[in-house]
């Protein structure tokens, strides 16, 4: 068993760990700077979204995916708005990473001195500033929950000023029916929450389901 050759694809969780480990620095610092690091196509990932894809195979995924991705680490899955006005998400599941790719990565990006990932393969001119850390892109400077989050609020509000009114439940339906079968009743409870919903919306979420 020792002898097997090492993976070429690991699990998105996978990969933030050693990175950390690496920089000796927290998951917290590391995440936003592999999100980037895909986003820029410097490492090459692969999932599943049947709402993206209409099937259910692993695909590449183009670098542009990783823009406004909402990541959930530890499921392996990341969410993002649709191209239709967010009225619609698409949840990427079983996210892969290449591993060759991470380590050239983590390599390129290791700083002289730990603390963080620093982009450090060219070095400044005289006279300029110090590096800085790999740009991410607006929404991955927050928690890939609240990101998750932001987009269902987004997508009841919409549906709010377009639908007769809707129980929790029947919104997740509707949104599984959509393709987006990752989202729990958990999700919709929490986007509820600071949802801009009319009286009569929040009059029916108070209701047991049916």
């Amino acid at each position: 068993m020792a002898n097997l050759p090492e993976p070429v694809w690991i699990t998105l969780s996978e990969s933030a760990r050693p990175a950390a480990q690496a920089f000796g620095a927290e998951l917290s610092a590391v995440e936003p700077a592999l999100v980037a690091a895909f986003h820029d196509g410097k490492i090459r990932t692969r999932g599943r979204c049947r709402s993206y894809f209409n099937d259910d195979w692993l695909h590449d995924l183009a670098r542009s995916t990783w823009d406004r991705a909402g990541v959930v680490w530890q499921g392996n899955e990341f969410a993002i708005p649709s191209s239709q006005l967010g009225r619609k998400i698409h949840i990427f599941e079983d996210v892969v990473v290449h591993r060759e790719d991470l380590e050239k990565w983590v390599n390129g990006a290791m700083p002289d001195s730990q603390g963080g990932p620093q982009e450090a393969a060219e070095a400044p001119p005289p006279g300029a500033g110090t590096p800085s850390t790999p740009e991410t892109p607006e929404p991955n400077s927050h928690s890939s929950k609240a990101v998750s989050r932001g987009i269902l609020k987004s997508w009841l509000e919409k549906r709010a000023k377009k639908k007769p009114v809707l129980t929790k439940k029947q919104c997740l339906e509707a949104i599984q029916s959509e393709g987006n079968t990752a989202v729990t009743m958990n999700m919709i409870k929490e986007a509820w929450q600071d949802a801009k919903l009319p009286e009569t919306w929040r009059k029916q979420g108070r209701r047991p389901a049916t």
